[in-house]
């Protein structure tokens, strides 16, 4: 009964499946380097057979294996596999060791999380600990001492020139964080009604990570003031709405919204030729969304 569980039609083990075959003709159609980086939201939809997550975006093969392979190609997975054979052979050399066998443990269970899912930071972070300490205990260093410079100036000149390379880094650590929050603020304010306020930290959130699409992606949809179904109030402003929709699309956003949005910021504005651009967009990325295909329907009657 569990395994007919997982196939059933409305399960996740049955979507993993429709996935990973789906994946299989994209894999197949640039097999040597893949598609590139974070690409597989943009590349899937031309190949995905069925609506099998309705109203979600399927940005991830949901098994590492094919992740690697659809975005970095055989190239990128023979490195990955290379990776984890290294691991093992450093591993049998020292198996007999409790503390190799425990750590080993750990990396196999991560290994095993990600040929069903896909590796982000809550799931990778601790895998990369074990590593720093197999790497330790697998293959001890050589202790080397080193003779501490004897000039003062040369002292200082390295401090400082560490605590300018640590405090230079330090803006690239923090604002990703700061601009997260100021775009939870930003919900936060819209739920309240209070959309200047939103626009705002929406704003400020770009300005702190511009190169996240969800946040120019935000600001288009307070400047259109959707309402409840998804649809622009009468007073939506279109020229704000269409500059930030074409900042999230050349930000290369995944979402099939942002293009239907901008599709009509477009035909609001006149520019026909340009919406049905969007709208074809919106379509590839989601075809089985019927509010696309009704905006392209729209714009070509």
């Amino acid at each position: 009964s569990t395994l007919q569980g997982l196939v059933a039609p409305a399960s996740t083990g049955a979507f993993r499946l429709r996935v990973w075959e789906d994946s299989l003709a994209l894999i197949a159609s640039r097999p040597v380097i893949g598609y590139g980086p974070d690409s597989f939201g943009l590349v899937y939809p031309r190949f995905q057979t069925g609506n099998w997550a309705p109203g979600a975006i399927i940005d991830r093969p949901h098994m590492e294996l094919l992740g690697i392979a659809a975005t970095q190609g055989l190239v990128g997975l023979a490195a990955y596999a290379a990776l984890l054979l290294a691991i093992a052979a450093t591993f049998w050399k020292r198996r007999r060791d409790f503390q190799s066998v425990a750590l080993f443990g750990g990396v196999v269970a991560y290994i095993i999380y990600t040929m069903f899912n896909f590796s982000y930071l809550p799931a990778s972070l601790p895998f990369w600990i074990f590593m720093a300490a197999a790497i330790t205990i697998w293959r001890p260093g050589t202790w080397v001492e080193v003779q501490p410079s004897k000039r003062i100036v040369s002292r200082i000149a390295a401090a400082g020139f560490v605590s300018i390379t640590a405090l230079s880094a330090l803006p690239l650590v923090v604002a990703p964080y700061q601009a997260d929050t100021a775009y939870r603020r930003g919900l936060n304010a819209i739920a309240n009604g209070e959309r200047q306020a939103a626009r705002a930290e929406f704003e400020h959130a770009r300005a702190l990570a511009p190169w996240q699409s969800p946040y120019a992606v935000a600001a288009g949809s307070l400047a259109l003031h959707l309402n409840s179904l998804g649809q622009p109030a009468p007073d939506a402003d279109w020229a704000s709405a269409r500059m930030d929709f074409l900042a999230a699309a050349r930000l290369g956003s995944p979402t099939p919204a942002t293009y239907r949005y901008l599709a009509m910021a477009d035909a609001a504005l006149g520019r026909r030729d340009e919406a049905i651009a969007a709208a074809r967009m919106a379509v590839q990325l989601n075809r089985f969304d019927p509010a696309n295909q009704a905006e392209l329907k729209l714009l070509l009657s």
